[in-house]
């Protein structure tokens, strides 16, 4: 019998968190539990979008739901960072100086 996707989500979220640097397991498994269900990379509807990227990247590019420059917040650990966001009305792209974890809220 197969998992449900939610806890196949955690469980493969706890997986990566156990080989991510820095053991932001928390991270990886509210982006696991964020992602269970809705479109890939996260979630959202109307002027709202918050995207999950549950494994480290340098660079995040995120196709941009809105057609329009949006308002992004990046969120590390929990934490609001500031970094480089640079945005066209198709996609977001994200740079950190080192492979990241977290989400961004779009509007």
């Amino acid at each position: 019998m197969s998992q449900p996707p939610e806890l196949r989500l955690v469980t493969e979220a706890k997986l990566l968190g156990a080989l991510m640097p820095g053991g932001y397991i928390a991270d990886a498994i509210a982006a696991a539990v964020g992602n269970a269900g809705g479109a890939p990379g996260g979630g959202g509807s109307g002027d709202a979008y918050t995207y999950v990227q549950a494994v480290p990247l340098a660079t995040w590019v995120i196709p941009n739901p809105f057609g329009r420059e949006p308002n992004v917040d990046v969120y590390v650990a929990g934490e609001l960072v500031e970094t480089d966001v640079r945005a066209t009305d198709q996609l977001i792209s994200i740079s950190f100086p080192a492979p990241t974890v977290g989400r961004a809220a779009l509007s």
